[in-house]
C-alpha cells in the first residue's frame, strides 16, 4: 500500500519539474498534494511495521533500539542481553523493565 503512495508521489513530482515559472498556483495545489501522501505514506509504513512486530516470535534489538517509540509500549516474555558484560548497567534497563525473565550472556574474561 504504501508503494502506491510512492507511485503518485513520484508521477507529481515529474508534473512539477514540467511546470513553468508562471504556474505558482498549480505547484502550490501539487505541494499540497505532495504533503498529504507523504503523509499517508509514513502512516501505512508504522501500520505495517506495527503488523509485523505484533506477529512476530522473536524480535532483534540493540539496547538502545528498545527505546524507539515502535517499542516503547512492547512487552516480553524473556529478553535476552547479549555481550552483557560489555553493556552499561543503565541501558540495560531498557530491557530488564520489558520482561519476568532475562538472560545474561557474555563473557566476563573477554577484554
Amino acid at each position: 500500500l504504501a508503494r502506491d503512495c510512492r507511485k503518485e508521489i513520484k508521477a507529481i513530482n515529474q508534473q512539477i519539474t514540467k511546470l513553468g515559472p508562471r504556474d505558482r498556483a498549480e505547484r502550490r495545489t501539487l505541494r499540497g498534494d505532495l504533503r498529504r501522501l507523504a503523509t499517508e505514506e509514513r502512516r501505512r509504513q508504522g501500520a505495517a511495521v506495527a503488523e509485523v512486530i505484533k506477529g512476530a516470535a522473536v524480535i532483534a534489538s540493540t539496547l538502545t533500539g528498545l527505546l524507539h517509540p515502535r517499542l516503547a509500549h512492547e512487552k516480553f516474555d524473556i529478553v535476552v542481553i547479549d555481550e552483557a558484560a560489555q553493556a552499561l548497567e543503565v541501558a540495560t534497563w531498557a530491557g530488564l523493565l520489558r520482561a519476568p525473565r532475562a538472560v545474561l550472556a557474555g563473557d566476563h574474561l573477554q577484554r
